[in-house]
């Protein structure tokens, strides 16, 4: 009587955390789905705001580089005058390199434009890898239509850091990436040649906590080693069941 009962109790329990493993794991489901809908409505504003600043700002320094050009018009016999306008000219197109560039971090437009695929190789093509001594391979094989926006954006934003980073800090001759779908997952691997990122930088700083952030919102995991250059590991979910 005392083991019929003893059993009866062991397969209840069995059967209640079965119960609670299923109901945890659709909380974290939904979890993630809450999260991917934030992100996406986060790229959203982003998307909006860098296209008005963008519209805005160039009007605003056409209208100054257009002003400076009559300047130097008008002062053709006055040298002073005629440098200044040269150099407010030259200023005006500095200003909108660096805003340019800033826009990029917020939303990078090549996402609106392309696929995934060809946004990174315009990242690998506009950061000028070649003319800093540094040799780019990209070995992608995700399907892009298995893809949500915001796994879409991670992955792109992820590559732009890493290859920050890389620009900046590896000291690197070669850079690769590879990106492929596994057993559901999506898998990103940015590795290079260098010296690695600084001590404790793969912890913190360098935008790749936010990034750790980003693909863990996702229910993924970004992993830094720095035992032979820098390596940087990503796997997402393909979808939430």
């Amino acid at each position: 009587m005392a083991q019929s009962l003893t059993g009866l109790l062991l397969g209840a329990g069995i059967q209640r955390l079965r119960e609670l493993n299923q109901s945890l794991q659709k909380e974290l489901a939904r979890n993630h789905r809450l999260a991917e809908r934030l992100l996406e409505t986060e790229e959203s504003v982003r998307r909006d705001v860098a296209r008005e600043l963008h519209d805005d700002i160039g009007q605003t320094i056409t209208a100054i580089r257009t002003q400076a050009g009559i300047v130097q018009r008008l002062a053709a016999d006055n040298g002073g005058v005629k440098q200044s306008g040269q150099l407010i000219e030259q200023l005006s197109l500095g200003v909108y390199d660096a805003v340019r560039r800033l826009l990029g971090r917020l939303r990078p437009r090549q996402l609106d434009d392309l696929t995934l695929a060809q946004a990174i190789r315009s990242l690998l093509r506009e950061m000028e890898l070649e003319s800093r001594g540094i040799v780019s391979h990209l070995d992608w094989r995700i399907d892009e239509t298995a893809l949500s926006e915001s796994q879409r954006v991670t992955l792109f934003r992820v590559c732009q850091e890493g290859l920050n980073n890389i620009v900046k800090h590896a000291n690197a001759s070669a850079v690769t990436l590879q990106g492929w779908q596994q057993d559901e997952r999506l898998m990103l691997v940015i590795e290079d040649d260098g010296s690695g990122l600084p001590p404790g930088s793969h912890q913190q700083g360098f935008g790749l906590t936010g990034m750790r952030e980003r693909v863990s919102a996702l229910g993924g995991t970004l992993t830094i080693s720095c035992t032979h250059g820098t390596r940087v590991s990503v796997s997402l979910p393909q979808r939430y069941v």
